[in-house]
């Protein structure tokens, strides 16, 4: 039995309370709260009717309850709620996506509420889709230390903090939790799961993923599940109807019980069906998802649970990280309490196998790849005033031979808050002071070194630059700049600082890590030592010289200015050097050397060039003032071209090689002329059509043929009988020397004749159809790009005087001609109608008579075309009655000039009703199926008569009144049949009937009774409704407990007793709880 403060005072004895609720005497029972605590004593119970707590009248303490039962609780605003309100507006993400910040608020409650789990720590994230947005659902699970209905209760108040948070029963002798237990214990990289705190993110995040909210709840201290739905639908009809809002119910029941909701619930039904055998958990069931989050979580998969685990990558791997061994082989896992948390997101879309993914599998947010990329790390940490502590660790990234090994960030999501604790903010525009890109800076470029993690939870949009110790020093020493832009970090502070209620930005990390009381310290071995600046200065440098695998200069010649560098202030100054060494190799400038009688250069081949280059090295060039040897990762070198020296003939003499010459010289051709025997001549500069016969002199490029020359005939080319490829094209005769195509000797060109003509495309034989910009539409214009091309193939240009023919089953086409345009011929405002399914494809095809190849298919696309008009069902059955206080619901179709039923982006329809001042105007999208419910708020007229009143409804496209017609319709509304009117009357010591007035003062002499009173009840139009079973019902009186039935069936009610004390008044009403409700009220 639920028992309700009201119904019984404080001051009763317990047999009195006993006989109150009709239990005998001699039966046993207990009283306890709903988290089964029982209570012993009457002051005990005194103090719970105070405070108005629900209680339980039970058999045992642990009895079943046999059916659901309601708590009712209150959870008005915290006070915080104006304390902080001038903290800038939640999830205020700067242009970027913040669902994933959204689940990261539910994960931060899991992961506090499951921080005192023994065993493993399970939180999932399962989405459920379906193409029925209504139905799709997300919910949070987790197996956590559950909430009693009071801690739920504490819960629904917005902004009550952990720091405000009390329990509402004993708990002030209740042992301390494991949690409370290790506060004063260090914990690695402050990883305490201590992050749920300012009573806002978990109420934020629901309500910005959708529209309500169940929350699900059992703890190991209580046998039944408490269960509290909030619902914005719900606050704005309290608020409408001026109710109270921050008030509502928990309801308590058994684990696994289902009967509040409907074989439609099948997901929900689901779930509670795994609540049976689990001690404690907690399910957050979120519905009414926003379409915009359906498709980014549909779409992102992969890039939002990467985001999530950079947010919480310390909890999901240890305080190490994900710090994986470069072999292939699995590492074993440290049995620490950070191991056993799982976060697993699971994704149920209808008709598709599940997706499901635990997020310590995933190994490409920034934090894996930094980690897997380092090669060393330098440890320190930071003593800020009070108990604040920052720890932190610098990774080395180191160049390997010819690329940076400082991974890119590719996730796209974040936006910098950046810090830059000893100097100038630097600029968030890709560029420094100097006005270099960042794709001229190396490695790290402009991004922030140091990731900020609160409580081992990621601060996403704050991001410290570098220190003073840590950054480019004015005075460059032995360490190249390059090595400052090789450095990651991670800094971990706990909760002394202050982060904003979103969790997106630290408030006064920035500010109090630059004053003067903070030092840093690095940290070897668990120890700290002082000197960070020189000891991160010495280990930058044994990075660089054991890590980098570089290029060492040597041997500076000078300083040069080079004008062939397009940047101006790149141009100086260059220094020449005259070797390098590169992974343990020398490469020196070439000079000559003398071996036996030969001269020789030392030569090097380039790679990865078009062409590979042969040659030898002239200097080395390395931007920049290096008087000595220095390390870089890169340059450049300058080559002279050289020819084989196998092709040296070493023995011959200065005698014999002009002898030689001389000879070979009188055997050169002198002269060399072309003739055309067989016609068809080739100009030079002329063009010729693609098929064209070239007369008997073969083109080069063609045809290549070498004939011996003989002085007593000529050279001879047969005829080319069609050149087929379009370009320009140059048709030599060259005189060559032998076969080895040499058209030089001893520095003089051998005669040659060049004619250069262009072949063009041919006439038009044959068409294909274009890309189309798709789909079409019904009644829509669009064209048909064609491209012509010759018999060969090549592209021609648009023929004018082409008539295409266009066709397609099942449609009207009709088109304006053709049209050129960007080197296609387009047959121009195509226009189809027809009846179509809401996307159907048809098969277009194209004709062209006059060519070779005449026809073309194409299969299209066809949607249904723009709004034309519009459909409402209900209008075609003449004249809609209403009955005064109800809603006109509409099933509203747009159609387009054909007749189907079509769609447009962000189209609305609305509802307006003419005939009475202050009635309602419905509006409802119908953007995605053309169709749409149209409803809104009752149509409430005031000094309704018994007769009743038309109106018109005009139903029409929200901003195209003059292209698409309203539709107009005549709706009757007629006096409402619910309760609308009490009346009650009596009969005074003279036997007068009296009718009493809402709130009227009856006097009566003291300790009599005010007797023969009798009522009706009447509706809108002033007629007397009949006390049927189902309004008895639903008829209360406050100054019985218990209601006669049969007494008000009759029309009498029951009699009131008049106080016992002079002036002393008794309050009476009586409430109908039909329709919207009805009260009638007076006092004795």
């Amino acid at each position: 039995m639920l028992v309700n403060s009201t119904y019984m005072p404080s001051s009763h004895s317990s047999f009195e309370r006993s006989k109150a609720f009709c239990i005998s005497k001699s039966a046993k029972f207990v009283v306890v709260t709903t988290d089964r605590k029982q209570i012993h004593d009457d002051d005990s119970y005194s103090q719970f009717i105070h405070n108005l707590v629900t209680l339980y009248i039970l058999v045992d303490i642990d009895q079943p309850l046999l059916a659901p039962t309601k708590e009712r609780i209150d959870y008005l605003p915290h006070y915080d709620t104006l304390v902080k309100s001038g903290m800038y507006e939640y999830y205020a993400s700067e242009g970027k996506n913040p669902l994933p910040f959204a689940f990261a608020e539910l994960i931060d409650n899991a992961l506090t509420a499951t921080n005192e789990n023994a065993g493993p720590r399970y939180i999932e994230v399962r989405m459920y889709f379906n193409d029925t947005p209504e139905k799709c659902m997300v919910c949070v699970l987790d197996n956590g230390r559950g909430m009693t209905s009071s801690e739920l209760n504490n819960w629904a108040i917005y902004r009550l903090s952990k720091f405000s948070q009390r329990r509402q029963t004993d708990h002030e002798h209740e042992e301390p939790t494991r949690s409370q237990k290790r506060q004063a214990e260090e914990y690695p990289r402050f990883l305490n799961s201590d992050i749920s705190y300012f009573g806002v993110g978990g109420k934020a995040a629901i309500f910005f993923i959708g529209q309500s909210a169940r929350m699900i709840s059992k703890s190991s201290t209580s046998a039944d599940v408490h269960e509290l739905s909030l619902s914005k639908e719900e606050f704005e009809r309290r608020e409408r109807e001026k109710e109270s809002i921050y008030k509502g119910y928990i309801h308590n029941r058994q684990a696994g019980d289902a009967s509040h909701f409907t074989e439609s619930d099948e997901n929900i039904i689901k779930l509670l069906q795994e609540e049976l055998g689990q001690e404690s958990f907690t399910h957050v069931v979120i519905t009414g998802i926003k379409p915009e989050h359906v498709q980014y979580l549909r779409e992102d998969f992969n890039r939002w649970c990467t985001q999530l685990v950079h947010i919480y990558h310390y909890y999901l791997h240890g305080p190490e990280g994900n710090n994986l061994p470069r072999s292939n082989q699995t590492p074993s896992r440290a049995n620490s309490p950070f191991r056993h948390i799982n976060i697993v997101i699971s994704h149920y879309n209808k008709g598709k196998l599940l997706q499901k993914r635990n997020l310590r599998d995933v190994d490409d947010d920034m934090q894996s790849k930094f980690l897997s990329t380092a090669a060393a790390t330098f440890d320190f940490r930071a003593r800020v005033e009070g108990d604040a502590v920052v720890e932190g660790s610098l990774r080395y990234h180191p160049f390997l031979y010819n690329k940076e090994t400082y991974p890119l960030d590719n996730s796209n999501w974040r936006k910098y808050t950046l810090f830059s604790v000893f100097g100038d903010a630097l600029r968030d525009d890709g560029s420094d002071d100097d006005g270099f890109q960042q794709e001229d800076r190396p490695a790290r470029g402009n991004r922030p070194i140091f990731d900020c993690y609160w409580n081992g939870r990621l601060i996403p949009y704050t991001n410290v630059d570098e220190f003073d110790w840590c950054g480019v020093p004015k005075r460059m020493g032995n360490i190249p700049i390059q090595c400052y832009n090789r450095v990651s970090g991670v800094l971990w502070t706990n909760d002394k600082f202050q982060v904003s209620t979103n969790k997106l930005t630290f408030l006064d990390l920035g500010v109090r890590l630059k004053e003067k009381s903070t030092y840093f310290e690095k940290i070897t071995s668990g120890q700290p030592q002082r000197s960070i600046h020189r000891k991160f200065s010495d280990w930058l440098r044994d990075c660089h010289e054991r890590c980098d695998k570089q290029v060492l200069f040597q041997g500076f010649k000078e300083c040069i200015t080079r004008t062939d560098v397009a940047i101006k202030k790149h141009q100086y100054p260059w220094s020449v050097l005259k070797s390098i060494v590169w992974e343990g190799k020398q490469f020196t400038a070439g000079h000559w050397k003398t071996h036996s009688l030969y001269h020789i250069r030392p030569q090097v081949r380039t790679t990865r060039t078009n062409p590979i280059i042969y040659g030898t090295i002239k200097n080395f060039l390395l931007f920049g003032f290096h008087d000595g040897d220095v390390f870089a990762t890169g340059g450049e070198m300058v080559l002279i071209q050289t020819f084989p020296l196998s092709r040296l003939d070493r023995a011959a003499g200065d005698r014999a090689m002009k002898k030689g010459m001389d000879e070979e010289e009188g055997k050169l051709p002198h002269l060399l002329l072309v003739k055309w025997p067989d016609g068809n001549e080739v100009k030079s500069g002329s063009k010729v059509p693609a098929g064209s016969v070239i007369g008997s002199v073969g083109d080069s490029r063609i045809v290549y043929h070498i004939s011996q020359h003989n002085k007593l005939w000529a050279h001879w080319f047969h005829r080319i009988e069609v050149v087929r490829d379009v370009g320009s094209y140059s048709l030599v005769l060259q005189a060559v020397l032998g076969e080895s195509g040499a058209t030089k000797f001893a520095g003089k060109t051998l005669p040659n004749v060049r004619i250069k003509f262009t072949v063009i495309e041919g006439p038009p034989a044959k068409f294909s159809i274009g890309l189309m910009e798709g789909p079409c539409r019904i009644g829509v214009p669009f064209s048909i790009p064609l491209q012509l091309r010759d018999i060969f193939n090549h592209l021609c240009k648009p023929d004018m005087s082409l008539i295409p023919e266009v066709k397609a089953n099942g449609l009207d086409l009709r088109w304006q001609g053709v049209e050129s345009k960007n080197k296609l011929l387009y047959i121009k405002n195509v226009t189809a109608s027809g009846k179509v399914l809401s996307t159907q494809d048809f098969n277009l095809k194209v004709t062209i008579r006059s060519l070779q190849d005449a026809t073309q298919k194409l299969r299209v696309r066809m949607l249904p075309g723009a709004v034309h008009s519009i459909k409402v069902t209900e209008f075609s059955q003449g004249t809609s009655t209403l009955e005064n206080g109800e809603a006109l619901s509409l099933e509203v179709e747009l159609l387009d000039e054909a007749g189907n039923p079509t769609v447009e982006r962000g189209a609305k329809v609305t509802c307006k009703f003419i005939g009475r001042p202050g009635l309602p105007v419905y509006k409802s999208a119908c953007s995605q199926s053309g169709t749409t419910q149209l409803t809104g708020k009752p149509i409430l007229l005031k000094n309704m008569s018994k007769t009743s009143v038309k109106i018109t409804a005009k139903v029409e496209l929200e901003g195209s009144s003059s292209r698409v017609s309203a539709v107009e319709q005549m709706v009757e509304v007629v006096p409402g049949t619910t309760p609308h009117f009490i009346n009650v009357r009596y009969k005074d010591k003279t036997g007068k009937e009296i009718t009493l007035v809402d709130g009227e003062v009856i006097e009566c002499t003291v300790g009599e009774a005010v007797s023969n009173l009798v009522f009706a009840i009447w509706d809108e139009g002033r007629r007397q409704l009949p006390l049927t079973p189902s309004l008895v019902d639903k008829i209360t009186v406050n100054w019985q407990s218990k209601q006669d039935e049969e007494l008000i069936r009759q029309g009498r009610l029951p009699d009131v007793k008049a106080p016992t004390k002079v002036d002393e008044s008794k309050y009476c009403k009586i409430d109908v709880t039909e329709g919207q409700g009805l009260s009638f009220s007076f006092s004795v």
